[in-house]
């Protein structure tokens, strides 16, 4: 990034931009530069946008200024689940896993998947095939997958295929239209 392009960064940030300063804490980052990138971290502390919370979450939960600090990533990402995010729901569930805490990660999850949060319905989908916090029932994980799929999301035709396998509610595998992999349809066919 040349000077002028972090100028207009700058510019930006001050103004509440919450990609400009996300943008500028990843560069401080990457040369070295925590001083700033702290300072451009306490300016999203005061930026009451589910957007926010999230940045500050992952940059938490990730360790990006010094190590990784789960209770302050989860406190940030529950403030924009409360202001409605689905996203931060999700990686509240992600972290409550981490941690074993699988019944916590549940009502998040929930809520993702009645907001048509994709990684939401895929992870829960997950923990009912395998049977963690809640019971193993392949019917659920079965609508799930298939929810995701009315969605657009092509990469489970595979599971959906695994799962319906294990239920035996068909009696041959998922054929996938061809035009399906090409993401111009997402016709599938059971038989």
């Amino acid at each position: 990034m040349n000077s002028y392009e972090i100028e207009k960064l700058q510019e930006r940030s001050s103004v509440g931009d919450i990609n400009a300063i996300s943008d500028l804490v990843n560069y401080y980052i990457e040369n070295n530069d925590l001083y700033h990138a702290k300072l451009e971290i306490e300016r999203l502390k005061y930026i009451n946008q589910p957007e926010a919370f999230r940045k500050l979450g992952y940059i938490y939960s990730c360790g990006l200024i010094d190590k990784p600090d789960f209770d302050l990533a989860k406190s940030y990402y529950k403030k924009g689940y409360e202001l409605g995010d689905e996203a931060c729901g999700y990686n509240l569930a992600l972290l409550d896993i981490k941690e074993g805490n699988y019944a916590s990660a549940i009502p998040y999850l929930t809520y993702g998947v009645s907001a048509n949060h994709i990684p939401s319905i895929k992870l829960l989908a997950k923990l009912y095939i395998e049977g963690k916090v809640v019971s193993k029932d392949l019917e659920i994980a079965l609508s799930l997958l298939k929810k995701a799929l009315d969605l657009g999301e092509v990469e489970v035709y595979a599971s959906l295929g695994k799962v319906c396998y294990q239920i035996h509610k068909y009696k041959k595998l998922l054929i996938i239209s061809p035009l399906a992999l090409s993401k111009k349809t997402l016709t599938a066919y059971f038989i």
